[in-house]
Formats: structure tokens, C-alpha cells, sequence
């Protein structure tokens, strides 16, 4: 999405155009092999994970499936995909991950066209992120603390520089809420020092 400061691995399932987004992170700036390495995990989460509880315009998209193939647009990425889930044990029928067709990549793209359109319309239903005055809680990897903000799509989340386990919206936020966090933050403590 135009200015948004994450990315995430788009999973389509072209013949019944399901499709799910797994993850904020940053993959093209990295490695070919670093790229396999966020990349399947996320993967994997997105085949156990129930996608319960999502707003009702981007649920009705939501069917029960397994993937009996992968595919994407580059053929490195999908000679190292291919590799890394061999490495970390995914069972072999999985294993191949072949380049998409025309027909996939253009299915793909119409499926982002709807994603897009449906994460915009469900965000101006509930008045947040698009206004950067949204309430719900935002989920990131390491189980730390939020402040309870969705973020914009144009803004990243600001780690907590003391302990990179906390992410707020902004460093005005990080201020507000730093003396609370302190208190109850270990994350960033030197445990040879004593209180």
C-alpha cells in the first residue's frame, strides 16, 4: 500500500481466489536467503492459524483450505523458498515451490486490488488508522507491549529504545507512556545492576 512501512507475504489461492496477508515486516531489503527465512515462517503461520474475529468485509473471503502447492514471480526466490522449507523439516510434498503463470500473477494482482480496497473501506467504516485516531490493539511478533493504537499505514510503529519489546505510535506516545513502562518493564534491564 502506497507509503505504508512494512510488507507482508500475500498468499492467493487462484482457483477460489482466497487470499490471506501474513506479517509487517521488512523482506526486500534483505538477502535472498534472508528473505526465505522470514518468509516461510510466515507462510506456515498463515495454514495454523484461524483468522477468527477479522471485520466483516474481510472475512467473507475466509475458506478452509490446505496448500498442496506454492508458487511466486521470481525463480530465485523460488529455488531458496524451496530450500529453506526443506531445511526447517516442511514435509517434501510442500517442499516445491514452483514460479507462477501469467494467469496466477494477474489473479494475484486482482486479489491485492480487493485487499487493498477492503482494508480502506473496513478502516474508514471504523474512523481509525486512516486519521491516525484509531483504539485497537496492534499484534507484532514477540508478544510485547502496545499502546493500543492502529497505527496509519503511513507510519511505522516506534520500538521502545530502551527494550525493543514495546511499539507505540509515535515518540510523543513513547514519552506518555514511559514512566508506566519502566516500571514494569524488564526487557531492558541489566540484571547485574541492583535497584
Amino acid at each position: 500500500m502506497p507509503g505504508y512501512k512494512g510488507e507482508l507475504v500475500f498468499i492467493v489461492n487462484p482457483h477460489g481466489r482466497y487470499f490471506h496477508g501474513e506479517g509487517r515486516t521488512q523482506i526486500s531489503n534483505l538477502s535472498i536467503k534472508d528473505q526465505a527465512k522470514v518468509i516461510v515462517p510466515l507462510l506456515l503461520e498463515a495454514f495454523v492459524t484461524e483468522f477468527d474475529g477479522m471485520p466483516a468485509p474481510l472475512a467473507e473471503n475466509k475458506s478452509a483450505f490446505a496448500p498442496y502447492s506454492w508458487s511466486t514471480k521470481d525463480p530465485l526466490l523460488a529455488r531458496v523458498v524451496s530450500a529453506r522449507c526443506r531445511t526447517v523439516g516442511i514435509r517434501s510434498e510442500l517442499c516445491t515451490v514452483q514460479v507462477s503463470d501469467a494467469q496466477k500473477v494477474q489473479i494475484a494482482g486482482e486479489c491485492w486490488n480487493k485487499w487493498e480496497n477492503d482494508i480502506l473501506h473496513t478502516m474508514s467504516m471504523y474512523d481509525c488508522c486512516l486519521t491516525d485516531d484509531g483504539e485497537e490493539n496492534v499484534e507484532m511478533e514477540g508478544g510485547g507491549e502496545y499502546c493500543h493504537f492502529t497505527p496509519s499505514f503511513d507510519r511505522p510503529l516506534f520500538p521502545y529504545t530502551e527494550c525493543d519489546v514495546a511499539y507505540y505510535c509515535s515518540k510523543e506516545c513513547i514519552s506518555l507512556h514511559q514512566i508506566d513502562h519502566n516500571v514494569t518493564c524488564v526487557g531492558g534491564l541489566d540484571e547485574s545492576v541492583s535497584p
